[in-house]
């Protein structure tokens, strides 16, 4: 501790005297006189010179030496978060004029949270892509998948507008609380870019549209989880912000689906349990056959490791605003309970491991995974020790 208070590498000498040897109570004279001897032993141990202007009450430097001190330093040297998409096309919204077509399509594109929306096609393209092609269609047990290209046109164009649809009831119910936070004081409706109404049926619009896309161009099953997504978020995960922190693991159930649409997306296509998108009676059948069978182990593995990823990953950053959003009204974990938010977000960094582990296990078996095993194996391996680690250093700040 003290070689590291000072600045003092491990392969040089100490001082004879310490401060806490020169500290120990003595007559005055001779206290003073051992301090002087310390700090002129130290002195030349930095090769720095002997401040002359001493004083008896003057401290060793112990900036780096207390984890509190480490702490608020850190703190201190914190970059606020960047705004948001939305935050930043509505800023560009209010500056072009008044009734421009650009103004116009970036209000509404910033309604759509769309770098959120994005990410979530992503995880629901990247599912869709690496479901595993029964070995009795495929030609050569190293081909890749044989998907419709089609059908993955119109998931992803019908998961974005229910995506859009879900983020624009989100901000129309929250515009008051956005307003107390810097990230996202800008939005179309906090800065009045926008009536409510228009916001209404904009989200009700992409709703039915999205929703209607998935069931007549991907399947039922696809499309019923959209719009279970929709109502999670927009109507149980927003209200529940303000109500109790446990609003953090229902939006991880909301991040957890989309890999699973994706992936009976693609299963649809190769079930023998196919439904109709006009005859209701078989659409539960195809749900068991897609939701509840060997084939739909992959999915919901993909769904289970992003919903373990939320926590980490959602924790470290509202983390950084957790006093905005305790001044809006929020109840994070964060700002409640930081212990509490750091253990769990160490929980379930672990619990990516075994949930990684079994992908490992499944890929052995599927043909399209083969190819790239040895490479995902060290993928998986690596992002899980970096995930691990940086929760392991926040948790014991």
């Amino acid at each position: 501790m003290f070689r590291h208070a000072l600045g003092i590498s491990k392969h040089i000498a100490l001082p004879d005297v310490c401060f806490q040897c020169a500290s120990i109570a003595r007559p005055i004279a001779q206290q003073r006189s051992l301090q002087i001897t310390a700090r002129r032993q130290l002195a030349s141990i930095r090769g720095q010179a002997l401040d002359r202007s001493y004083f008896g009450s003057r401290s060793p430097d112990v900036s780096n030496a207390f984890r509190h001190t480490r702490r608020r330093r850190r703190k201190d040297e914190e970059k606020p978060l960047p705004l948001d998409a939305s935050s930043t096309l509505a800023q560009s919204a209010s500056q072009a004029p008044a009734r421009s077509i650009r103004r116009l399509i970036s209000t509404y594109l910033a309604l759509t949270k769309p770098r959120l929306a994005f990410l979530i096609v992503l995880t629901t393209t990247a599912a869709y892509s690496i479901y595993p092609v029964p070995a009795v269609l495929s030609s050569n047990v190293t081909a890749a998948p044989s998907l419709s290209t089609l059908t993955l046109a119109f998931l992803t164009t019908g998961t974005f507008l229910t995506i859009a649809s879900a983020n624009t009831l989100n901000m129309l119910f929250e515009p008051a609380h956005d307003a107390k936070m810097s990230r996202t004081r800008n939005r179309p409706l906090v800065r009045g870019l926008l009536s409510k109404r228009a916001a209404m049926v904009f989200a009700i619009a992409t709703g039915v549209v999205g929703t209607g896309t998935l069931w007549l161009g991907v399947n039922p099953t696809t499309a019923l989880l959209g719009a279970g997504n929709l109502i999670l978020y927009a109507f149980i995960y927003t209200p529940f912000k303000r109500l109790h922190p446990v609003n953090t693991w229902v939006g991880a159930i909301v991040g957890a689906i989309p890999p699973l649409m994706g992936w009976c997306a693609a299963g649809s296509q190769y079930s023998t349990k196919a439904a109709s998108p006009f005859d209701i009676g078989t659409v539960w059948e195809e749900a068991k056959d897609l939701l509840c069978t060997e084939q739909a182990i992959g999915g919901w593995l993909l769904a289970a490791l992003l919903f373990a990823w939320q926590f980490p990953h959602f924790f470290a950053l509202s983390y950084a605003v957790r006093q905005e959003y305790a001044g809006a009204g929020y109840k994070m974990l964060t700002s409640t309970n930081v212990p509490m938010a750091a253990r769990v977000s160490f929980r379930y960094s672990l619990l990516m491991f075994p949930i990684c582990f079994g992908l490992i296990v499944l890929q052995g078996d599927r043909a399209c995974f083969r190819r790239h095993k040895q490479c995902h194996q060290c993928m998986d391996a690596e992002r899980g020790m970096a995930i691990l680690a940086s929760q392991w250093r926040e948790r014991k700040c």
